[in-house]
């Protein structure tokens, strides 16, 4: 007698067994950048389980899984004649495994994420999420290795159809799998005077799920060295570091990237509370741009002061300028941080890849939670200056906080003589009715342009939510969500409500 066939789940037996070979580095249809992270990973583990424990400290093991339902009325974010509804199970198992011993301290977050839609199931997906970093102390306050990881799901062209999640089936989606190792030396000449010699392999590399031609991905090797004298029981500090940066891509037509910089910095203590710092040097940076530029050329002198003060231990303010080689730069950074309110104020610019920016992006949130797809950066090979202001406050009240935040970033890109520019601007407030139940209500506006393209998008997200701690270990989360996305070119608006019931359990 026949069986009878497998049913819908046939194929996602099929993608649970393809993670597993690709987890265990067998042949699979993954690229080797996947397979590597996934390795790393597994040897991390091996190394906590087998050796951790001759390095005694505290360790954190918490493995949680959530089971979500969403009911959407724009699957693919498309415009209203043309939308869709669906509903879709989330089933994400987690592992956060932090801890730190006498010569070790690692910081581990994995989700599996599987979706099933119930109207097509050729739709259903999985998608990995992983953050890690570590650091191994080898040899006694000398030698010292960091490694980190990171796995996500980013938007290949933000000018394209957007989602903050991984729930839309919207074609513009692909794995980003970065991963690095740093080892350094670390010595004390004197008791005021250190140095430092690191060298660094990173690897980033995109998987596309067949939605077009493959993307570049990069390695990258980098040189820093630098000695230093700390201002303990005198007023005076210097530093003297060099730094060289090479990013290579797979693809021979992209030419390198090369980040070079020497450079002297001198600080003098003024007073307690008063530092003033000055710093000059040179840098030779080599990499394709487009001579319309009003600056031609990025090797040039550099020069930088800045000012700090520190009235109080929860209060800084640092604020700084002087001349690169695209022009005059400045930067401010300052926070205070009080019982009932804090807030911060950043502002900085800088040159910088797309592949560097994937070590800077933070998977996770505080208590494991994922954070919104990023989603501001196109995944390609220009080099952008990008000046970026920053600003957040946070207001505790007995019952409820209420955070406010804002951003203004410019991307002025070497490659094609356009910027693109981004604005952004929240406010979030939550409220414990008890110990057991919270409402949070939030509002974000986005507004972004584009690159090479005469075209602006403005997005809303306006979140209801309802938590409620059933269990110890047993929470359950209401939230209603709708989206609206204005554009120039009406064939990239649309409109979404949605709606979701989770369960998160930790085991």
């Amino acid at each position: 007698m026949k069986m009878a066939p497998v049913s819908i789940y046939s194929s996602n037996y099929e993608m649970a067994l393809e993670n597993a070979r690709c987890l265990f580095g067998c042949p699979c249809r993954y690229r080797n950048g996947v397979q590597s992270v996934y390795f790393f990973c597994f040897v991390v583990l091996l190394f906590v389980a087998g050796i951790g424990p001759s390095f005694a400290g505290e360790w954190r093991v918490i493995p949680t899984i959530a089971v979500t339902q969403y009911y959407t009325d724009n699957i693919s974010l498309r415009p209203a004649a043309s939308a869709e509804s669906e509903s879709v199970t989330a089933i994400a198992p987690q592992l956060a495994v932090h801890g730190k011993g006498r010569r070790l301290k690692l910081d581990f977050d994995y989700r599996l994420q599987h979706l099933v839609h119930r109207k097509e199931s050729a739709r259903n997906r999985s998608y990995h999420q992983l953050q890690t970093d570590a650091t191994l102390e080898l040899a006694k306050k000398f030698f010292f290795v960091d490694a980190s990881g990171r796995v996500s799901q980013q938007f290949i062209d933000p000018a394209r159809r957007t989602s903050r999640d991984n729930i839309a089936t919207i074609g513009n989606r692909a794995d980003v799998v970065a991963y690095g190792v740093s080892p350094y030396l670390k010595t004390r000449f004197t008791s005021q005077v250190a140095g430092e010699l690191r060298l660094k392999y990173d690897s980033v590399e995109y998987d596309r799920k067949g939605q077009g031609a493959a993307l570049p991905g990069s390695r990258s090797t980098a040189l820093i060295a630098q000695i230093a004298r700390e201002a303990i029981r005198t007023r005076l500090s210097w530093r003297v570091k060099y730094e060289k940066n090479k990013f290579k891509y797979d693809v021979a037509s992209f030419a390198d990237v090369i980040f070079e910089k020497a450079a002297l910095q001198l600080g003098y203590r003024l007073t307690a509370k008063l530092t003033v710092a000055i710093e000059g040097g040179r840098e030779r940076n080599d990499y394709e741009f487009v001579t319309t530029r009003s600056v031609a050329n990025p090797d040039d002198s550099f020069w930088m002061a800045s000012l700090s003060w520190t009235p109080r231990r929860q209060t800084q303010l640092t604020l700084g300028g002087g001349e690169r080689f695209f022009g005059q730069t400045y930067f401010v950074e300052a926070s205070h941080q009080a019982s009932a309110a804090q807030w911060t104020i950043d502002y900085r610019e800088d040159v910088t890849t797309v592949a560097q920016q994937q070590f800077t992006q933070q998977v996770f949130g505080a208590g494991g939670s994922v954070l919104p797809t990023p989603g501001s950066f196109s995944l390609d090979t220009d080099v952008l200056v990008r000046k970026r202001f920053t600003a957040a406050l946070e207001l505790d009240f007995k019952r409820s906080k209420l955070r406010l935040s804002g951003s203004n970033e410019k991307r002025e890109s070497q490659l094609l003589a356009s910027d693109e520019k981004t604005y952004r601007s929240g406010a979030a407030w939550s409220w414990n009715l008890s110990r057991r139940t919270a409402v949070e209500i939030s509002y974000e506006q986005f507004t972004q342009t584009f690159r090479g393209r005469d075209r602006r998008d403005k997005m809303r997200n306006t979140t209801f939510q309802l938590k409620r701690l059933l269990t110890r270990k047993l929470t359950a989360v209401v939230r209603y969500t709708i989206v609206r996305r204005a554009s120039t070119d009406v064939n990239f608006e649309y409109d979404e409500e949605r709606v979701s019931l989770a369960f998160s359990a930790q085991l």
